[in-house]
C-alpha cells in the first residue's frame, strides 16, 4: 500500500451504494406509484389541476360566459371519462346551457397522450353520450331540450333522443315581445339518427358529411300573428338566406328518410284567438336522395285546420275550403345544392299518382270584396317568390277532383266531379330567362258521363291574373247534371242530350270573356220543392211548364250552314275564388246564356 494514498474503508463504499440504491428505489417507487395512481385513479390530479385550467382558459377565451364542471372521473385503463353536470351560462343570463353527466368510452389514452400530434386511431373506438341537455335562449325566447345524445365513432352514428324546440313563454307573451309580425315554432323529434358521419373530416375542420338522416314521428307547429304588420326591414330575410347558404356548404347529407311527419301551420287574426286559417300537413314516408337527385313521398295529405262546418262558420263571408291527398308523389332531377341553400327549387319532372282534390264553397254567404282576402292565383304566388322556381313538367295520373257548393249550412253540397283525370303541366317557372308561360293539358271523365279535354296557358311572372283556356266535352246525358242542379238550382232535368260542347275563354286582370257552344236537344226540366225535393204539386208543375215553354231554350242545334248559337262568357274574379272556380264560373256563365238560366252572383 502506498503511504500517500488515503485509506477508504469498505464499509463507507457500501454505505454510499446503499444510499444510491435506496434513493433509486424510493424515487422509482414514487414514480411508479404516481403513474399507477394516474392510470388507475387520476381523478385527484384531473379535478385539482386540469379542470381548473380548462375553466380558466375558457374564461379567458369567452369572458362573457361562465363554465362550470362537476368532478371528472377518468380511467386510463378502460379508456373512460365521465363528468358530472356541465353548465355554460352567459353572465347576462341570455344564454343558459346545462348538460347532464356527459361521458365517453373507448379512448386510447396512451396513443393520445404520447403522440406528438393528434392520433386519430386513438379516437376510432370512442362512443360518447350526454343526458338531459337543456339550452335556453332568452333573447329569442326559445328552449332546446334533448333527453339523450349519443355519438359512436366506431359506427359513424349520431342519435338524438326526444329532441324538442319550443318557446319559454306562452303564445301571447311571445308575440307581445315584438311590435311586428312573428312566427312561432314548436318542434318535437322523438328520435333523429345520422348515419355514415365523417367524424375525422369534421375534426379537421372540413364539412359535416353523412350518408343518411333518419327521423320518425316528427311534428312541427307553426303559428303566425297576422294581426301585426310585417317588419319593413328586409335585411332579416336576406340574412336567413345567407345562413341557409352557409349551413348547406358545411352540412352535406346524401339521403333523408322521414316517417310519419305532421306539420301544422296556423294564422291567428286577433290576440288570444285560436287560428282560423291554416293547414295540417301529414306524410307517411319521405325518402330523398341527394346523389340520385330524387325524392318520393307517400300518403301526403294537406287539410285545413278546421272541419267544413267550422271552417265556414269562422267567417261571415263566403269561403273556399281546399284539401289534397297524394298517395304517391315522385320528384326527379332535383337540384339539391340550390334547394338546401334556399336559393332555388329546380326539378326536371314531378309525378303525382292518384291525386285527390276536394274544393268546397259556402255559396249561402256573400262574397268578401276586400282585396286582402283574395286567394292567390298561380301567377301571384310565383310573382312574389324571391327564389327561382323551375319545374320542367308535372304529371298527374288517374286523379280525382270533387268540387262542391253548399247552399245551406250543415247540408249536402252540390257536387261536380272530375274522375280518371290525367294532366300534364309544363314549364312551371318564374325564371324569365327560360320563359314564364305555364301550359296545362288535361283530359278527364266529367260527371261520370262525358270526356273532357282542356288546354290552358298562363304567364307566371306578371302581377296581373291572366290566362287563356279552351276545351270540349263529348256527348253526355243532361240527367248527369241532376246531382248538382237539384241542390244548386232546385231543378231536375227530366230529358235532354248534349251532342257536343266547347268553350274558348280569355281572362285579363281577373275579367273573363269568351264563348261557349253547346249543341243539345230535348231539354226539359222540373222545378223541385225546396223542402220535399219533389217536382209534384200544381205550382211546381205550372212553373216547370212555363219555364220549358217560354223561358228556357229546349234545343240548340246547328243550322243548315253548320252554325251554332254561342253563349257569352261574362265573369269577374271574386276575392274568395280559387283558380278552378274562375274557370268553372266563367264557363258556367256561358252555358247559362245558351240555355237561359238566370245568372247568380
Amino acid at each position: 500500500m502506498n503511504p500517500e494514498t488515503p485509506y477508504k474503508p469498505e464499509k463507507v463504499r457500501k454505505s454510499k451504494w446503499k444510499i444510491v440504491t435506496l434513493s433509486t428505489i424510493i424515487f422509482g417507487t414514487i414514480a411508479i406509484s404516481t403513474v399507477i395512481i394516474l392510470i388507475v385513479s387520476p381523478d385527484l390530479f384531473v379535478n385539482k389541476y386540469l379542470k381548473e385550467q380548462v375553466e380558466m382558459e375558457f374564461a379567458e377565451a369567452y369572458p362573457d360566459y361562465i363554465l362550470y364542471m362537476s368532478d371528472l372521473n377518468i380511467n386510463l385503463l378502460n379508456g373512460h371519462i365521465e363528468l358530472g353536470d356541465v353548465h355554460i351560462n352567459a353572465k347576462d343570463s341570455s344564454f343558459l346551457c346545462s348538460i347532464g353527466k356527459p361521458s365517453a368510452r373507448g379512448i386510447n389514452w396512451f396513443k393520445l397522450l404520447w403522440a406528438d400530434t393528434l392520433n386519430m386511431s386513438a379516437l376510432k373506438g370512442i362512443s360518447a353520450e350526454a343526458n338531459s341537455i337543456d339550452v335556453k335562449l332568452k333573447k329569442t325566447l326559445y328552449e332546446i331540450r334533448c333527453h339523450k345524445f349519443k355519438v359512436s365513432m366506431r359506427d359513424s352514428l349520431v342519435i338524438f333522443d326526444s329532441l324538442k324546440i319550443h318557446p319559454i313563454v306562452d303564445d301571447n307573451a311571445f308575440f307581445d315581445e315584438c311590435e311586428f309580425r312573428k312566427t312561432r315554432y314548436i318542434m318535437s323529434l322523438p328520435q333523429v339518427k345520422i348515419k355514415g358521419l365523417s367524424f375525422f373530416q369534421q375534426l379537421h375542420g372540413k364539412s359535416f358529411r353523412a350518408s343518411t338522416l333518419y327521423m320518425h314521428d316528427a311534428s312541427l307547429n307553426v303559428l303566425v300573428n297576422m294581426y301585426k304588420e310585417c317588419d319593413p326591414d328586409s335585411t332579416k330575410n336576406s340574412s336567413t338566406s345567407k345562413f341557409l347558404a352557409s349551413l348547406s356548404d358545411k352540412i352535406q347529407i346524401d339521403s333523408f328518410n322521414i316517417e310519419n311527419t305532421n306539420v301544422q301551420y296556423g294564422e291567428c287574426s286577433e290576440r288570444d284567438s285560436l287560428p282560423k286559417d291554416g293547414y295540417r300537413f301529414h306524410c307517411a314516408i319521405v325518402h330523398a336522395s341527394v346523389q340520385d337527385s330524387t325524392a318520393v313521398a307517400y300518403d301526403y295529405r294537406i287539410d285545413p285546420l278546421l272541419e267544413e262546418n267550422e271552417f265556414f262558420d269562422a267567417s261571415k263571408f263566403r269561403r273556399t275550403r281546399v284539401a289534397f291527398l297524394l298517395p304517391q308523389l315522385s320528384v326527379y332531377g332535383i337540384q339539391y345544392s340550390g334547394l338546401l341553400k334556399g336559393e332555388r327549387f329546380q326539378a326536371r319532372y314531378i309525378q303525382a299518382q292518384d291525386p285527390e282534390v276536394g274544393i268546397y264553397v259556402s255559396m249561402y254567404k256573400k262574397s268578401d270584396q276586400d282585396v286582402k282576402s283574395k286567394i292567390p292565383m298561380p301567377n301571384e304566388i310565383m310573382y312574389n317568390v324571391e327564389q327561382i322556381v323551375q319545374v320542367d313538367s308535372v304529371e298527374a295520373l288517374n286523379g280525382y277532383i270533387k268540387y262542391g257548393e253548399y247552399y245551406q249550412p250543415r247540408s249536402k253540397p252540390a257536387p261536380i266531379t272530375f274522375t280518371n283525370m290525367n294532366a300534364m303541366i309544363r314549364n312551371v317557372s318564374n325564371n324569365n330567362g327560360r320563359g314564364d308561360t305555364m301550359v296545362i293539358s288535361l283530359n278527364s271523365e266529367f260527371m261520370d258521363g262525358g270526356k273532357l279535354t282542356l288546354q290552358l296557358s298562363t304567364p307566371l311572372t306578371t302581377p296581373k291574373f291572366c290566362f287563356r283556356a279552351s276545351g270540349n266535352l263529348s256527348p253526355i246525358k243532361l240527367s248527369k247534371f241532376n246531382t248538382f242542379l237539384e241542390i244548386a238550382e232546385h231543378v231536375q232535368l227530366t230529358s235532354g242530350f248534349v251532342q257536343s260542347s266547347f268553350f274558348n275563354l280569355m281572362v285579363d286582370d281577373g275579367k273573363a270573356r269568351g264563348t261557349v257552344g253547346v249543341e243539345y236537344r230535348d231539354f226539359h226540366l222540373s222545378f223541385l220543392d225546396k223542402q220535399t225535393k219533389s217536382g209534384d204539386g200544381v205550382f211546381n208543375i205550372i212553373k216547370s211548364f212555363l219555364a220549358n215553354t217560354f223561358k228556357f231554350n229546349g234545343s240548340n242545334e246547328r243550322d243548315k250552314n253548320g252554325n251554332l248559337k254561342l253563349g257569352k262568357i261574362r265573369y269577374t274574379r271574386k276575392p274568395g275564388d280559387t283558380f278552378i272556380q274562375v274557370v268553372w264560373f266563367s264557363v258556367r256563365s256561358g252555358v247559362a246564356d245558351v240555355i237561359g238560366f238566370p245568372q247568380k252572383n
